[in-house]
């Protein structure tokens, strides 16, 4: 681990971690326990996504803020060196674009980066448009968990062109440590490979289960490419983005 990796500590651009909000932590011990399993990972900051998903989980970003808040307030007691920064997670749908204009859903950070989703076998020509979308209405999309996507495995073409466009990638931590499948794990090896990747995030929705787990994917990445790219993609990279600094 290098000197800057053992004083900063990795950013979490992508978790479940706020209470009581989602299919996420379900209250504020779980909460904390969760934050406990990320600091030992070496993790010292969280942006918290919640999902936003029409006919699921629509709390409205007034009230997530204030669970935000609540949640900074005990963690600063429990674990002073974390750093949280608010946001959710975007279920695209019809109006997201109008939502997120209207300041109706979170942004990461409070900046313009906005983390969005598709459901798993939308078509192509549906998540380049939605993401277009979402830049049309004057916010950076981030492609939540690129590797879930069939229309986009192996279609580096296509990722290639989305990048071009201003859209960022990110994967999760178990995608690229091979815990979600080979497929998965040679697909997120090639994006890695080709420098597709801008942020990397647990995903982590439970302290018992798809915990917030970093360190066995920063040793990974570390061991491939070096503790150089390590450091770009949990480090200075998710730093860009909560200062929203544009990529």
């Amino acid at each position: 681990m290098s000197e800057r990796q053992n004083n900063q500590g990795f950013y979490d651009v992508h978790c479940h971690i706020l209470p009581g909000v989602d299919d996420g932590a379900k209250n504020i011990n779980e909460s904390l326990e969760m934050l406990k399993i990320a600091y030992e990972e070496g993790i010292r900051h969280v942006v918290l996504t919640p999902h936003f998903h029409v006919g699921h989980y629509e709390i409205e970003a007034g009230k997530l803020k204030i669970r935000c808040e609540s949640l900074k307030e005990v963690v600063h007691e429990e674990l002073p060196q974390m750093k949280l920064y608010s946001g959710c997670e975007v279920c695209f749908h019809m109006e997201a674009s109008k939502r997120l204009g209207r300041g109706e859903l979170l942004t990461l950070a409070g900046t313009s980066y906005t983390l969005v989703e598709f459901f798993p076998k939308s078509e192509l020509s549906t998540i380049v448009r939605g993401l277009q979308e979402i830049q049309m209405g004057g916010k950076w999309p981030i492609l939540a968990h690129v590797e879930r996507y069939e229309a986009l495995m192996g279609n580096y073409k296509a990722i290639e062109e989305m990048i071009s466009m201003g859209i960022q990638m990110q994967v999760n931590t178990s995608a690229v440590v091979g815990k979600d499948g080979m497929r998965v794990k040679r697909f997120v090896k090639k994006l890695l490979d080709y420098e597709l990747v801008r942020f990397i995030g647990t995903d982590a929705h439970g302290a018992k289960h798809r915990r917030p787990l970093m360190r066995e994917c920063a040793d990974y990445i570390t061991k491939k490419w070096g503790a150089d790219y390590t450091e770009e993609l949990l480090i200075r990279n998710p730093e860009k983005l909560v200062q929203g600094q544009h990529f």
